[in-house]
């Protein structure tokens, strides 16, 4: 079978964006992917996103004087981040200017509640690393200055399922379940459209959409929004995270990109759903977002966006969101738009 990442990849440098039936639950192999492919076609971006499924709707189209990737990988960790460091610094493709999305899982793994969309924190579970990119972690702690890591910490993917793996692009149940539900039909395309109804967008920059706008309501969002809170109260933000190693590490990691690698910096806050976020506010402060803010202060690295939707006049309106806690095109730039960003060349 034709390796799927390799197939998207390949899509992506014809310039065409992908229609696909369901985005596959790790993105490791098709972001390594595009780097590779990106490095043999010469392609060096000035600005590369690194963070979750909350940074996805970064697109080039925002930076039009810059060559752009978006290498966000879905429910990514601050390990994730630190193993992207190790393989763009091994492989030369550190880009000039990083723009590096937290999210409260940054700094704790998460757990599935049930059938649906329903992740709730998990803090019993150490946060672990996308099994492609295992060696790549390991060799960022040496770089970093950081001793070695004990093995047993280090989670990946069991080398049982590797195989199957790289079958079906790492796939979760769920994206099984979504495959099936779309056997017989053409699950991925190729195409020139920001939206084909029925499919989620993988675009040819790396960013993708979960959602097409032209198909939200925002008054379902709105409602599905709120029906998470009965999950997720007092148990989203963890504020117990906003020390500890997993902070550390974030802190190390950014001392490295700014002062060992001088790259230009900007941290990215994506905001909460507004009526989610005023509940969730009940329960905890939104510690990490704090301590971010702080250690950034101090190194000089600004901050772009919060957690708190409302100093950036984000509404429940507008389709500026597409559910509890991601964000839309739309309510990204409007966001961008507050900020007057420089980027090195």
């Amino acid at each position: 079978m034709h390796n799927r990442s390799q197939q998207m990849v390949e899509i992506g440098l014809c310039g065409k964006n992908i229609a696909i039936k369901a985005i596959p639950s790790s993105l490791h192999e098709y972001k390594i992917k595009m780097l590779e492919l990106y490095k043999v076609s010469n392609i060096s971006p000035d600005i590369a996103v690194w963070g979750s499924s909350r940074t996805s709707e970064f697109r080039a189209k925002f930076f039009p004087n810059y060559s752009f990737i978006n290498l966000s990988l879905p429910g990514a960790n601050i390990k994730d981040y630190v193993a992207l460091y190790g393989y763009c610094k091994e492989h030369n493709q550190l880009p000039k200017n990083i723009i590096l999305g937290i999210d409260p899982w940054t700094f704790h793994t998460r757990k599935k509640l049930g059938k649906g969309n329903i992740f709730v924190a998990d803090t019993v579970n150490k946060i672990g690393v996308g099994g492609p990119v295992k060696q790549n972690y390991i060799y960022a702690r040496q770089q970093m200055g950081l001793e070695p890591e004990k093995s047993n910490t280090i989670i990946e993917k069991p080398q049982a399922v590797a195989w199957l793996s790289n079958f079906f692009e790492f796939i979760s149940p769920s994206y099984f379940q979504n495959c099936l539900n779309y056997w017989g039909t053409e699950f991925i395309k190729a195409t020139d459209k920001e939206e084909l109804t029925g499919y989620s967008m993988m675009y040819n920059d790396g960013g993708y959409a979960l959602k097409n706008i032209s198909e939200l309501d925002d008054a379902e969002v709105t409602r599905k929004s709120i029906s998470y809170l009965n999950n997720a109260k007092g148990n989203f933000f963890c504020d117990a995270f906003a020390k500890g190693e997993n902070m550390d590490l974030f802190y190390k990691l950014v001392e490295t990109l700014t002062n060992k690698e001088k790259i230009n910096l900007t941290i990215y806050i994506s905001p909460i759903h507004p009526d989610v976020y005023i509940e969730l506010m009940k329960y905890e402060k939104a510690s990490i977002e704090l301590a971010v803010r702080k250690k950034c202060s101090e190194l000089g690295v600004k901050i772009i966006g919060g957690f708190n939707p409302e100093p950036l006049n984000l509404k429940t309106t507008g389709k500026e969101f597409s559910d509890q806690y991601h964000i839309t095109s739309i309510g990204l730039t409007k966001i961008l738009s507050q900020y007057n960003l420089t980027f090195n060349k």
